[in-house]
């Protein structure tokens, strides 16, 4: 079963994406950037989904601490309620980043964005 790591500070968020996305794959749901670098030490996910605005460690700081500690081998689609240019080219420029989806998010397309990484990209090299 692939598996997710899903970062993001707000309960409600975590578990509307576990009721979305539980059933077909294995998620680790966190709070925070520490808590995701944390959950990396036991185990390697196939897929990070990374909220950007979180206090302490944003998901921007937490993305370059992954890339610092893990490589670039993790694919990585950012949640984002900030529809700003500027953040999404900085999103965008990232290595091995696939995308983002703005919050809020319908639960269909949300659904469908990661059904389709797993179906189209997850058998790519990085």
């Amino acid at each position: 079963m692939n598996k997710i790591l899903v970062v993001d500070d707000v309960s409600l968020n975590l578990k509307n994406i576990s009721n979305i996305l539980g059933s077909r794959y294995k998620l680790t749901l966190v709070k925070s950037g520490k808590q995701a670098l944390r959950a990396l030490e036991v185990e390697k996910p196939n897929l990070i989904l990374l909220d950007v605005l979180m206090p302490e460690m944003d998901g921007f700081e937490t993305f370059e601490n992954i890339r610092r500690r893990y490589g670039t081998d993790i694919p990585v689609i950012f949640l984002t309620a900030v529809d700003d240019k500027e953040k999404v080219i900085k999103i965008l420029s990232y290595p091995n980043v696939i995308g983002y989806i703005l919050k809020p998010y319908n639960p269909n397309d949300l659904a469908e964005r990661v059904d389709k990484y797993f179906y189209e990209y997850a058998t790519k090299e990085f």
